[in-house]
């Protein structure tokens, strides 16, 4: 159902009367655009490359999820667990995340623009040779961050916790 169509996925995921279970799952390259991920287990799934644009995930689990190369524009991420994931190389663009655990995840070469972040958590994140533009950040808490060559451009704190940064050779 995942991997048929936005429709026939987000009407399941309306209708299923728990928790969906899709850990481990291998959706590499995976076309999964406009779906609904609501109260999913996505803990380690593979989602390297895939197409994400317009997707939304509510209250969810990706912890140790691979979003290597993955294209996330347009989405949105309420209350999730992305602890220990990978999102080297992915591309962030219009997203919104609420309430979101990046603690431990990886994000070499990521390129996050106009987005905002409310309420989340980048606790030993790594943003090596990473790109930020027009990204606003409201109760955020980012702690020992390590960030080799981060370019920032138009980045906005507000209300949030900036602590033990490592950036070197950053603009």
């Amino acid at each position: 159902l995942l991997l048929q169509s936005a429709e026939s996925w987000n009407r399941y995921v309306e209708q299923a009367s728990g928790p969906i279970d899709l850990s481990f799952a291998d959706l590499y390259g995976a076309d999964l655009r406009g779906r609904r991920f609501v109260e999913c287990n996505l803990t380690g799934a593979r989602l390297d490359t895939a197409n994400l644009d317009g997707s939304s995930f509510t209250r969810c689990l990706l912890t140790g999820a691979s979003l290597t190369d993955a294209s996330l524009v347009g989405c949105e991420f309420d209350k999730v667990e992305l602890r220990k994931a990978s999102l080297e190389r992915a591309v962030l663009r219009n997203c919104t995340m609420r309430d979101v655990d990046l603690t431990g995840s990886r994000a070499a070469y990521v390129y996050v623009a106009t987005s905002e972040f409310s309420g989340c958590k980048l606790r030993q994140v790594v943003l090596d040779d990473g790109l930020l533009d027009s990204v606003k950040c409201s109760d955020v808490t980012v702690a020992d961050l390590s960030a080799h060559r981060l370019q920032l451009a138009r980045v906005t704190f507000l209300a949030s916790v900036v602590e033990r940064c490592h950036i070197i050779e950053g603009e």
